[in-house]
């Protein structure tokens, strides 16, 4: 059902699924405490507008969200320049070596 959703948004959403055990650190640094996980972020940068968890028979909700969210970027994307969470320092520390990572 997810993978539906993201290809019938494929021309304007980029989707990505992770393998929980694999990707525990990514998902760590993202906040994903359960699967299958929404996150929606801004266009340009690293920055996190929302993330929620839902279930297969919340899917409708899923589509509507991400249509809202599509829209609003599209028609106020001044709106969305100072919300969001900014995520690149994490991920950026997340995938260094252990060895470079700061104390």
């Amino acid at each position: 059902k997810y993978r539906r959703l993201a290809l019938d948004f494929s021309s304007g959403v980029d989707c990505y699924e992770a393998e929980q055990r694999s990707a525990r650190p990514l998902l760590d640094a993202l906040g994903v405490t359960s699967v299958p996980t929404l996150q929606i972020y801004r266009p340009h940068g690293v920055v996190m507008l929302t993330s929620g968890a839902y279930r297969p028979e919340e899917l409708p909700r899923v589509d509507k969200r991400v249509r809202t969210a599509l829209r609003s970027i599209r028609e106020r994307p001044g709106l969305w320049l100072s919300r969001g969470e900014r995520l690149e320092a994490t991920l950026r520390e997340q995938s260094s070596p252990p060895s470079t990572r700061p104390p």
